[in-house]
């Protein structure tokens, strides 16, 4: 049977880096894939710290916007041509490119709903020679829903095994910047939803105050106390009690978030706010997961590496806790893998199964195609 290879960019909340993903598709059944091969690799400090200012709205300048669209593509050109160079392959053995772009600003409530990622696909597709598709979430958006998450239709095909012998329902739990939940049902009814924030508060306040890109391990929020009055202020976030479906990002949960929350105190130590962010995260996590009665929650993502973080919700947790990377699945490229596989069901025009999961009107085809003219 024939085969197509396809990559996947992803670049998400936390900004932590560009990840590749490799997969192979079989031609005549599109959602069958195998991974294949993937990567990471690093922004350009100057951008990354340009892409955090408009994420938390210190910068509008239109004129800059457009340049970090462009240089966005051109990065993300740079990490898809180092990649194929490394697996030993050329543009014209790649079917296309799925890329979900950075998000800036995401917006679906609104009278006029949109959501905003940056990174040119038509750069991207120029500089690799490759055709990319991208926007993944403007169509779902066209048609009433919430634009995300995406990932709960891919999570059931990638841990179709697991869910077969699983004692019950499964909650997959991704912790990039934002948290969300997939909830794949045994009877296959399955949805999803942001739980609110994964990594970015804690990323952005120890960023701050220590200028590092991330709490090792939850280190330093170990060394801190929770501050109860604080955490039960953020518990009292308008966006938690909201019902699902929905979906939120940095132009919720950043600096100005944390800031607004500890202003009413006249002191507080610095690290007591790193161990109340996280404790605010686990809480905003669990308290959705238990009222879904799951047997098991499989945790990929960014977060997975923080172990006080994971340890804090095995204990918060009634159901069984496991690494995606325990079912051979890294748990840093989920994520990218999806976006290959929704390139695969473009280029065969599937639709994304997403009504459940976003509240849309209809099931539309996700992506738009950007020929690489060759």
């Amino acid at each position: 049977m024939e085969q197509d290879l396809y990559v996947g960019i992803m670049s998400g909340t936390s900004l932590d880096g560009i990840d590749i993903a490799l997969i192979s598709m079989k031609r005549d059944t599109p959602s069958t894939f195998e991974s294949i091969a993937n990567a990471s690799f690093d922004f350009d400090e100057d951008l990354r710290s340009d892409l955090i200012k408009l994420c938390q709205k210190l910068s509008s300048n239109l004129e800059k916007l457009g340049e970090i669209d462009h240089k966005l593509g051109l990065s993300y050109s740079d990490a898809v041509n180092q990649f194929l160079k490394q697996q030993n392959l050329s543009p014209n053995q790649i079917k296309a490119i799925g890329c979900h772009g950075q998000t800036v600003f995401h917006h679906p409530n609104g009278q006029y709903p949109f959501s905003m990622q940056l990174g040119s696909a038509s750069v991207l597709a120029a500089q690799t020679n490759i055709d990319v598709v991208s926007n993944f979430r403007a169509m779902d958006m066209a048609l009433g829903g919430q634009g995300a998450p995406l990932v709960p239709v891919f999570h059931r095909e990638l841990f179709r095994e697991y869910l077969a012998i699983a004692t019950g329902d499964v909650a997959i739990l991704n912790i990039g910047g934002i948290a969300n939940i997939s909830l794949l049902k045994k009877e296959g009814k399955d949805f999803g939803y942001d739980t609110g924030p994964g990594n970015v508060l804690m990323d952005c306040w120890i960023q701050q105050q220590r200028n590092q890109k991330y709490d090792d391990n939850g280190r330093w929020a170990d060394s801190g106390k929770v501050n109860q009055e604080l955490l039960a202020g953020l518990l009292q976030t308008p966006y938690l009690s909201l019902g699902y479906p929905k979906s939120t990002g940095r132009e919720l949960f950043n600096a100005q978030f944390i800031a607004k929350n500890i202003s009413k105190f006249n002191h507080i130590e610095i690290e007591d706010v790193q161990a109340t962010l996280l404790a605010f995260t686990v809480l905003t996590i669990s308290e959705q997961i238990q009222q879904h009665n799951v047997s098991d929650v499989i945790v990929c993502g960014g977060g997975a590496h923080n172990r006080s973080l994971v340890n804090q919700l095995k204990e918060a947790l009634t159901a069984n806790l496991i690494i995606s990377d325990m079912l051979d699945f890294d748990a840093d490229y989920i994520e990218a893998m999806a976006f290959a596989w929704f390139a695969a069901q473009n280029i065969s025009n599937q639709p994304l199964k997403l009504k459940k999961v976003t509240g849309a009107k209809a099931e539309g085809i996700a992506g738009q195609l950007t020929k690489c003219n060759i």
